[in-house]
């Protein structure tokens, strides 16, 4: 593409971004705007799968994405006495860091001059001649204006989550522990030393229970180890959200652009965070968009963003599909079914492990 063409990009998370900093290492024009008056995120985990590596290697941040983070290496299932179900190894060791921190970093190495703040941006406010992409995240407006009828799929499960400052017990140190049973999940994930990300995930009506505090989530634990009042107690913030996607099968007959306005991330394929790969979607989709779009001529653009649907379309429903299943069957409202499950993760073998982690690194 003529790179005097500027790209507009609606959204300032981790989708937007991504793509911003494909375009600015591709010497493209763009603006990025941000409805928001800063650019910010919460203090929360984000994990970066090996096969992104290569992408944050290409941008010059992989050692500091490394420095801020942590190596997970193996992946256990315990139950709430913190007994071991399963312990599975990582051949290939993903990142666990502090979702603000990465994100700092990403907007710290942009041209602060193509960011616009404080800028609500909507589809009418282009030119049908203008490339615009979308990156708005799971509640687009441009999504919505596009396919009205496309719905978000409620799981009927919430999520608290926040980084705690803490030093726990060496068996901690590069591992993500997973706390599950009675329909209830908690998880430690190691992201650098004395830093562990968590979350908490239950079912229940957002009515009741989105100003649930600190409080609330330890009487909801109260029976479980230690180590998890530990990590609560350490934590300052907690962040709410529902856990919600679109329906693979809902969206595949729906394009993801119309004209010369792409979707792309959270805006076209939200997920929920059981496979921890929410980013690394976005951040490799933006890596491949900008990378067409570096190559291709003014005339050839239609083509491009007609065309990012079936590139990314296949490996994006697989992992959308795996972590909403992986999800539903680790919370059981049947005691019976309960035990099925947590006896089935004792007799997990690692190949299957291997099996099912593979997907998001194809």
């Amino acid at each position: 593409m003529n790179t005097n063409t500027t790209i507009n990009i609606v959204g300032g998370g981790i989708a937007g971004i991504s793509l911003a900093m494909g375009l600015e290492k591709s010497g493209m024009e763009y603006k990025l705007f941000e409805k928001n008056d800063s650019l910010t995120y919460d203090w929360v985990g984000l994990g970066i799968s090996s096969n992104i590596f290569q992408i944050l290697e290409s941008w010059d941040v992989l050692e500091e994405t490394k420095a801020i983070g942590g190596e997970i290496r193996q992946f256990c299932f315990v139950d709430k006495k913190l007994n071991d179900l399963s312990i599975m190894k990582i051949s290939k060791p993903p990142l666990s860091v502090n979702r603000k921190l990465f994100y700092d970093l990403l907007v710290d190495k942009l041209d602060q001059s193509r960011i616009k703040t404080g800028k609500a941006i909507y589809t009418d406010d282009f030119d049908t001649d203008d490339l615009v992409v979308y990156a708005d995240g799971i509640d687009s407006k441009a999504r919505k204006s596009m396919h009205p009828d496309l719905k978000l799929r409620d799981s009927g499960q919430l999520l608290w989550r926040g980084i705690s400052n803490v030093n726990l017990d060496k068996r901690f140190v590069h591992s993500y522990h997973d706390f599950v049973g009675e329909n209830l999940r908690f998880a430690i994930i190691y992201s650098g030393e004395g830093c562990y990300s968590w979350y908490l995930i239950k079912e229940g009506n957002v009515n009741n229970l989105s100003k649930a505090d600190k409080s609330d989530l330890k009487e909801w634990v109260k029976d479980y180890h230690s180590v998890i009042h530990e990590v609560l107690d350490n934590s300052e913030g907690i962040y709410f959200s529902e856990l919600k996607d679109i329906a693979p099968c809902h969206r595949s007959k729906k394009g993801w652009h119309l004209g010369n306005s792409l979707l792309t991330g959270d805006a076209i394929h939200p997920m929920t965070p059981n496979m921890a790969n929410g980013a690394c979607l976005a951040i490799e989709g933006a890596h491949v968009l900008a990378g067409s779009l570096s190559n291709a001529t003014d005339k050839e653009f239609e083509e491009i963003i007609a065309g990012y649907k079936q590139q990314r379309s296949a490996k994006v429903n697989r992992v959308v599909h795996q972590s909403w299943y992986f999800g539903k069957m680790l919370h059981q409202r049947n005691a019976i079914m309960d035990k099925m499950v947590m006896n089935s993760l004792r007799l997990t073998p690692q190949f299957m492990f291997d099996k099912i982690y593979s997907a998001v690194l194809k």
